[in-house]
């Protein structure tokens, strides 16, 4: 049988080493406690067939830093992967074992949990505030966020090698009833209070794509110069026929425009001066000039157009500055301009009867 070594009094050890350099081995029963005392500057180490498997320094626990295929596992009560270190694969799992292909892999699912309000079930940051260590006063940091992803480079041994639907962040969906269970409104995301910025001003255009079911996108971004304005959408969907109009402020809305509910009638309109009015207001043929339209204003630059100058025909036009084409002005001016006509012809046609 292996001999025995007992150490009878609290606090006596077993000395390793030599007079000036040695480790000690001791029981203290006050603190309940095994003790390894090694010198200073020196490092304990847990060996595997002469292997360094584990290593305990001053500053540092390291595992497996001999670097073997040695996977490092911390159980739960019912989860036998709570924290796994693939070595294999230099992957992660949590609650789960590694998935071929991901750094780190996370099963939330894996045990049942109690639902909380705005607790998340598999990641959660708790709202908290945080000590900057700012390196002087007025310091100015371009980009700050709890949880940042830097755009990735990827790269392929292989040629031609081709992803279909590439993304730094992919949501697969929004959650799906199962069993005994009711879902009110379901996202892919969502955001709390706040905003959602696309871009980052001075630096890159915003852009958002909405992709068909079956095919196409449709992509929506800003000018580069994209100015500083709001757009407060309207608070129903409409009806067929009405348009969707602007109060100056960004506030739409869906208003049926013509109904005389909606106005303040300022009386009628003299038709022999619409008439003169449009008689006397000259109509060009013109190509849009893209060196002087400002920057995104639509213009079909190699089409001959007949039309009107905003300068020259401020009854046609409408907002602050009398710049842009209104079509109710023009058509009320016209119906004038056409009712001064018929009353014309119909003088005519009684000076000179039909025979």
């Amino acid at each position: 049988m292996p001999s025995t070594t007992y150490i009878p009094q609290d606090g006596e050890r077993v000395r390793l080493g030599r007079n000036t350099t040695f480790s000690d081995l001791f029981l203290d029963i006050s603190d309940t406690a095994l003790h390894v005392a090694i010198p200073s500057g020196y490092n304990f180490a847990f060996d595997i067939d002469t292997v360094e498997e584990v290593t305990w320094t001053a500053t540092a626990f390291i595992f497996n830093e001999s670097g073997n295929d040695r996977d490092f596992r911390v159980e739960g009560d019912n989860n036998i992967n709570m924290i796994l270190s693939d070595a294999g694969t230099d992957s992660l799992g949590f609650g789960t074992a590694v998935n071929a292909g991901a750094f780190i892999s996370i099963e939330p699912g894996a045990q049942a949990r109690d639902l909380v309000t705005s607790i998340g079930m598999a990641i959660h940051v708790e709202a908290d505030t945080w000590d900057i260590n700012a390196a002087g006063n007025s310091e100015t940091v371009a980009v700050g966020g709890d949880i940042f992803i830097g755009a990735p480079t990827w790269t392929s041994v292989g040629t031609g090698f081709t992803v279909t639907d590439a993304a730094s962040l992919y949501i697969g969906g929004p959650p799906v009833a199962s069993t005994n269970v009711t879902l009110t409104r379901t996202r892919g995301i969502t955001v709390g209070s706040g905003g959602v910025q696309l871009g980052v001003p001075g630096t890159a255009t915003g852009t958002m794509y909405f992709a068909g079911a079956t095919s196409g996108v449709v992509t929506f971004g800003a000018q580069g110069t994209a100015g500083t304005w709001t757009a407060a959408l309207p608070a129903a969907d409409g009806t067929c026929g009405q348009q969707l109009t602007t109060n100056g402020a960004g506030v739409w809305s869906w208003a049926a425009a013509s109904l005389s509910e909606y106005k303040d009638d300022l009386g009628l309109l003299d038709s022999a001066l619409a008439l003169a009015t449009v008689v006397g207001t000259p109509v060009h043929n013109f190509r849009y000039n893209p060196d002087k339209l400002p920057l995104g204003q639509w213009g079909c630059y190699n089409h001959e157009m007949t039309g009107i100058f905003a300068e020259e025909a401020p009854w046609a036009m409408q907002g602050r500055d009398r710049q842009a084409f209104s079509p109710i002005n023009a058509f009320g001016m016209l119906t004038a301009a056409v009712q001064a006509l018929a009353e014309k012809i119909d003088r005519l046609e009684g000076a000179f009867p039909t025979r």
